[in-house]
């Protein structure tokens, strides 16, 4: 059955083509055209978006008695009768023409004629009703119509909610599961470096990993991580490229958008490290193996040295600079007990 915002489209295209034949056309044919298409954008407004910013101009006389006519013929038929609509149109032109601007469907529909809709039961056995707002008069096919609207629009809201509590779980859910996938993935990658085995990528996105401390990085594939990581873990693990890819948030597996980027290999001496943080999760990779007995040189362990032996006095002795000496006495407490360093002065 067609809507009454099809059947307003319908009597307007009709309208603005010609096709209906009825007194007062020429006169009146433009303002009627235009206050259709108010009365359209209006109820499309209602329809769509379940709430209008008030389009149609009730203060026009003219409109409102166009608007109330024409509900009352839309209200009443089932469908679109060119004889009753133009009968329609006639009266509105009628009244237009003597400046008759009140509207009372018991005196005003009185026609002769043979149309299928005209011979259908119509029922006005109710009191006409006028309602005075803003000093405007409406008629009960605009109260019939007011009732429906707000009837579709309390329909509109409770769908809006409904989708709008959809919305927001699955945009909770995404949060939650993108939480899951993070927390999953470091994991994985914190069981492999438990067992020495540190993966990640280059600036061109392409997985590397390295086997043991302090050995070269090498480019790997995504089945031959997998399968690594089975020797390691026991159990496969899945690689993607993005959380977005995750199929099942419980299996074990890697992203390889979260993991680090390699930048380059240095030798930094002076960092105690194998990887050094840059920024945003890039590193670069310090290839000088520090161990524990080069950290000494750094705590300044001069109980290494005893400042009483015969070396102590001796470097005093040949240094009258205090600089010099300092130097020499801080180089020497920061070799190891036992080394095969020898250190060789030679004088003038």
């Amino acid at each position: 059955m067609t809507n009454d915002l099809e059947k307003f489209q319908i009597i307007r295209d009709k309208v603005c083509f010609g096709k209906y034949n009825y007194q007062g056309k020429e006169a009146h044919n433009t303002l009627i055209f235009k206050t259709l298409q108010e009365i359209i954008e209006e109820k499309a407004n209602i329809f769509y978006q379940g709430h209008t910013n008030v389009i149609f101009n009730y203060d026009d006389k003219r409109k409102v008695l166009i608007l109330n006519i024409l509900s009352d013929t839309v209200d009443f038929a089932n469908s679109i009768d060119d004889t009753y609509i133009e009968k329609s149109l006639e009266l509105i032109c009628k009244k237009l023409t003597n400046h008759d601007y009140e509207y009372n469907p018991q005196v005003d529909y009185n026609f002769d004629s043979n149309s299928t809709i005209m011979n259908q039961p119509i029922s006005f056995n109710q009191q006409y009703i006028t309602k005075n707002y803003l000093g405007n008069d409406f008629s009960k096919s605009l109260i019939r119509n007011n009732e429906k609207t707000i009837k579709q629009m309390d329909t509109i809201y409770q769908q809006n909610q409904q989708i709008e509590m959809g919305h927001q779980y699955l945009q909770q859910n995404k949060v939650f599961n993108a939480e899951q996938a993070f927390n999953s993935h470091y994991q994985t990658i914190e069981l492999l470096a438990l067992k020495d085995l540190i993966v990640c990528k280059d600036l061109n996105n392409k997985l590397c990993f390295r086997p043991k401390a302090f050995e070269k990085m090498q480019k790997i594939t995504k089945p031959q991580l997998r399968d690594i990581a089975k020797n390691i873990l026991g159990y496969y693990v899945d690689i993607y490229d993005s959380s977005d890819e995750v199929m099942d948030i419980n299996s074990k597996f890697i992203i390889i958008a979260l993991l680090p980027t390699v930048r380059k290999s240095i030798f930094n001496p002076y960092f105690d490290a194998e990887f050094i943080s840059i920024s945003n999760n890039l590193i670069d990779i310090n290839t000088f193996e520090y161990t524990n007995l080069l950290k000494m040189r750094f705590e300044n362990n001069s109980k290494l040295l005893n400042k009483c032996s015969f070396i102590e006095k001796f470097i005093s002795t040949s240094f009258k600079d205090a600089g010099e000496k300092s130097f020499i006495m801080d180089l020497l407490s920061s070799y190891p007990s036992k080394s095969n360093i020898v250190l060789v002065l030679i004088g003038d």
